[in-house]
């Protein structure tokens, strides 16, 4: 029970240091070159990788159209890649990533990648829609009533 209360408290001092750090993680994807934005998709993935707190903070600020804009403009197939491995994981566990994505018209953005030339986006594409998958099949699991 203290374990609880001390690592919500840690969590709590520490919100507005990762918030700013998403916020700042998302400006860096509107500008400068290529390699910039890839290693700031590359560092929002590895900071939301299994943490729901920061899937939501990504989310709520606004993280899911400014990937879905990158995925949509550039045609850096490594880029592209990126920005579809992180939107798999915004929905994975995520009702609101998942919800997010679906509100910005993201579900036929990944599907259209499995037509892609480019064999490394064809497979990201098809393991992010699994994600989805997994998502919207858990949470119907959920919602269904007990027989």
């Amino acid at each position: 029970m203290q374990e609880e209360q001390e690592e919500l408290r840690m969590s709590a001092e520490s919100l507005p240091k990762m918030v700013a750090r998403a916020r700042e993680l998302l400006e860096r994807l509107g500008d400068g070159a290529n390699p910039d934005r890839l290693k700031a998709l590359k560092q929002i993935r590895n900071s939301v990788i299994g943490n729901k707190h920061r899937k939501q903070q990504f989310v709520s600020a606004g993280a899911v159209p400014r990937v879905l804009e990158l995925l949509r403009a550039d045609a850096d197939p490594d880029l592209q890649r990126e920005a579809v491995t992180v939107l798999g994981s915004f929905a994975y566990g995520s009702e609101l990533g998942l919800r997010e994505l679906i509100a910005q018209s993201g579900l036929p953005q990944l599907v259209g990648l499995l037509g892609s030339g480019h064999p490394g986006l064809r497979e990201a594409g098809l393991r992010s829609l699994k994600l989805v998958l997994q998502q919207v099949r858990r949470r119907a699991a959920v919602t269904r009533p007990m027989l």
